[in-house]
């Protein structure tokens, strides 16, 4: 902790371990031959909705009034801005209908966004959803008469009602645009208090959480039962979409520095046992049908935990001839989670790349960037390169950053 959150001490060394897999990398695993077939994805990630965001600044249609409402400020004393306190009068810097470099983003800003996509592309494929962070409801009878957006007064209640209702409206969008190949995965804002959660050894205090998710996916219609059933159980899951090609949704929370359930058992390659997994042969199918993995996740540093569903996941995807993509929300070159989980993520990206994972896609940096993945991290150069794990910039404009996707 002193290391991962104060950063007063020196990180300890990762242990020096090899993961042992299934049967040792094929000598050809050069990346498919293109088929010739374009799919339109697209990805939204750290969307950040604030219901109570109040605008500043009266708005119409050929210009802006210099009239504006009281305590509606952008650059305010309060934990988070853009929000009628009552004892403010003249805002310093009067929250726009839009939203605010310093502040979470108005629902007119997300309808907006989801109204604008089918304007930039008429068809999509898939979409991805990484890092959906929801903001707190305020207690009804805070004291100060504050409608916070501090972490610590959320509760499950409030982020409850905040995500089915997000969720809800971007089905509704989605519905619309034919958009029903979406694939979400669970942010560290969703839950409370923000992120905490327990490994299943520890506790099953998150049951809520991923209930809560699993009920919002499937009323929105976005992934099988049989998903769903694994949505509810921890958060992680994998789906194919169509012949050929595998999404696993991967819960990265489970390896990040600010999760307190984890820091007994950090140094663990499995810390959650999960026993009931199938075994290395059933893993192993995945690589021998040649099938495309696509990851998705919040971030792109995962728990060995998760990895070691993903080794199934992927496994079980080769057998059948296809490709999977992984998508998690936190990415795996940031420092936001444990470094022996990541050299544990990384090796089994070396292990199946390019010829299976053929994309990443991730969230929770606020930043259009990417992450490039080697075969031999002591020579990075394009021979050496295997993967690219795409992070997508945030629906939110907090952090200096416009809305986009």
């Amino acid at each position: 902790m002193c290391a991962t959150i104060g950063g007063l001490c020196p990180y300890p060394a990762v242990p020096d371990y090899s993961v042992t897999f299934p049967k040792p990398r094929p000598a050809n695993t050069d990346p498919p031959a293109l088929s010739g077939q374009v799919k339109t994805l697209l990805h939204l990630s750290d969307i950040h909705v604030d219901p109570l965001y109040a605008s500043g600044v009266l708005m119409f249609y050929f210009c802006i009034s210099r009239d504006t409402q009281p305590g509606t400020d952008a650059n305010c004393n309060f934990p988070i801005c853009c929000r009628d306190f009552k004892n403010l009068t003249k805002p310093d810097r009067p929250a726009s209908k839009w939203g605010d470099y310093s502040c979470d983003a108005p629902v007119a800003l997300l309808d907006n966004l989801l109204d604008s996509i089918p304007k930039f592309e008429p068809k999509i494929d898939y979409a991805l959803i990484t890092g959906f962070p929801p903001v707190s409801l305020p207690l009804l009878l805070s004291p100060s008469d504050i409608a916070p957006h501090d972490v610590w007064v959320a509760t499950e209640s409030s982020v409850t009602t905040v995500l089915k209702t997000v969720y809800a409206s971007i089905s509704k969008h989605f519905t619309a645009y034919n958009i029903t190949k979406v694939f979400p995965s669970v942010g560290n804002h969703d839950t409370a208090p923000v992120n905490l959660f327990p490994l299943k050894s520890q506790s099953r205090a998150s049951d809520w959480v991923y209930h809560t998710l699993a009920d919002s996916w499937k009323q929105a219609n976005w992934l099988p039962d049989s998903t769903i059933l694994e949505v509810a159980d921890y958060g992680t899951y994998a789906t194919r979409p169509e012949p050929g090609l595998k999404v696993i949704s991967l819960n990265t929370n489970l390896c990040y520095v600010n999760d307190w359930w984890i820091y007994g058992k950090v140094n663990e390659l499995d810390p959650n046992a999960l026993t009931p997994i199938p075994s290395f042969s059933h893993h192993q199918a995945s690589e021998d049908a040649g099938e495309r993995v696509w990851i998705t996740a919040r971030t792109y540093n995962s728990p060995p935990v998760i990895f070691k569903i993903m080794r199934i996941f992927i496994s079980q995807t080769h057998t059948l001839q296809k490709k999977n993509a992984l998508s998690p929300d936190v990415p795996p070159g940031i420092s936001d989670c444990f470094r022996n989980f990541a050299h544990f993520y990384y090796q089994i990206i070396q292990r199946y790349s390019p010829h299976v994972i053929v994309a990443q896609f991730y969230g929770h940096t606020h930043r259009d960037e990417f992450e490039i993945f080697y075969s031999d991290e002591t020579k990075r150069n394009a021979d050496t390169a295997i993967s690219v794990g795409y992070v997508t910039p945030s629906v939110v404009p907090m952090k200096n950053t416009n809305s986009a996707f």
